[in-house]
């Protein structure tokens, strides 16, 4: 009986969450979010920031709901007329932003070494195991502390190569047209 391989680089997948169109970028969101906040805990209403901002309230709406996207300008003088540190809102929305970037990342993780495959996480950059299941300890014979952080020729050399299992499925993930990550099955 052969197992499916499930061989996730995690270094992309990182580096493509939340790509997108720019108003529902993850980055985007929080910020605007945080924005909102801070205008609804101050107590101001949209129609008062309108017109701080000499807009119409539709604007604020707009904005705050996600249907317009600020621009730079438009983002530091609505900053700006909520009085607000232009340098303190953006740390804070990058924290956030970081924060659940590894909140996703140990959910997607813990769902991909769950799995009854056998299953690596490697980083393409340097070609090591970032981390493996249980399935793929039983598998390759070596503890899991001692195949994080080897090299996938490590496992063995030809691990890569497609001869090694013919016909074996393998799960591989790849981007589409916007670059968003979808796990799919290759035939070896």
């Amino acid at each position: 009986r052969l197992s499916i391989i499930c061989i996730i680089d995690f270094s992309s997948l990182v580096n493509t969450v939340g790509i997108m169109d720019s108003i529902k970028d993850t980055r985007y969101v929080t910020l605007i979010n945080l924005l909102r906040d801070y205008r609804k805990n101050d107590s101001i209403a949209q129609r008062v920031l309108a017109e701080k901002l000499n807009v119409h309230q539709s604007y604020i709406a707009k904005a705050e709901g996600f249907e317009r996207r600020l621009d730079i300008v438009e983002l530091f003088n609505w900053i700006d007329a909520l009085q607000l540190n232009p340098g303190k809102i953006l740390q804070e929305a990058e924290m956030i932003n970081a924060a659940s970037e590894q909140a996703t990342l140990k959910h997607v993780s813990k769902l991909i070494l769950d799995t009854p495959a056998i299953a690596l996480i490697i980083d393409s950059d340097s070609n090591t195991i970032s981390d493996c299941n249980q399935p793929a300890v039983d598998f390759y014979g070596f503890p899991r502390k001692r195949m994080i952080g080897q090299n996938l020729a490590y496992l063995n050399p030809n691990i890569l190569d497609k001869s090694i299992l013919p016909n074996t499925p393998r799960l591989a993930l790849h981007h589409d047209n916007n670059r968003c990550p979808k796990i799919v099955e290759e035939l070896a």
